[in-house]
């Protein structure tokens, strides 16, 4: 398995997890650095340098922290669309995963799905559902939905815009994808819902402000997957 190493970097900290309940095991002790980084895994030669943005019950969240290639949320244009069935997800669980990960890397990863984080979602005038999709599918490779994305990574400073992500050489010599001052945009996987439950995707834009896309065949962003991976050992 490529060894992964840990960066350590000033920002975030040090978050040590054991918990205990009544009758349950101890469970794993994890002790990373919110916002340091990792290599785990690679993709069209490169080692995939991941940030930490979470630890959660022995797991952790990690975010790539460069735009990795350049897809279309679904391969065709449509007017509604949702992430279990948009060609983007199929992509990232069977080509890039199959690709990026050994099988020792592989059994680290965790199938993961998420309610979000409800207090950055709002509900529609009338029918009172809740207005963003979440990504309810469990997935071994997705992107961060769109409560996440503010739970995680909105808070930014002049000197740490943590939106802001970079394409890799790769990713960059596609001609459609669209970059302002080396910074991309990049796809997330909710979709915003709209009248008649019709539902497009979200994405953060290369200004880094979030937006909703009408064109679900748009090569315009940039792929920056997210996994969940044990914590043992690191």
């Amino acid at each position: 398995m490529r060894k992964s190493v840990l960066r350590a970097m000033a920002l975030g900290a040090v978050l040590s997890i054991s918990l205990f309940g009544c009758g349950k095991e101890e469970e794993p002790l994890v002790s990373v650095e919110i916002g340091s980084h990792m290599n785990f895994g690679s993709y069209q030669g490169e080692e995939i340098d991941w940030r930490v943005l979470a630890v959660k019950g022995g797991n952790v969240l990690l975010l790539s922290e460069y735009g990795l290639d350049v897809k279309p949320y679904h391969e065709e244009k449509v007017d509604d669309i949702s992430w279990e069935d948009c060609s983007l997800r199929k992509w990232l669980n069977e080509d890039f995963y199959e690709a990026a990960f050994s099988a020792e890397e592989k059994e680290q990863i965790v199938a993961t799905s998420t309610e979000g984080f409800p207090a950055h979602n709002y509900h529609s005038p009338g029918d009172g559902k809740l207005t963003i999709n979440e990504r309810p599918t469990e997935d071994k490779v997705c992107l961060l939905t769109y409560t996440e994305a503010c739970e995680y990574l909105s808070a930014f400073t002049e000197t740490d815009h943590k939106k802001d992500c970079q394409p890799t050489a790769y990713a960059q010599g596609n001609e459609n994808l669209r970059v302002y001052n080396g910074i991309c945009g990049w796809w997330l996987s909710s979709t915003k819902r709209y009248y008649g439950n019709l539902g497009l995707p979200m994405s953060v834009s290369r200004f880094s402000s979030f937006d909703v896309e009408n064109n679900t065949a748009s090569m315009e962003n940039a792929v920056r997957p997210a996994i969940w991976i044990s914590g043992e050992g690191l």
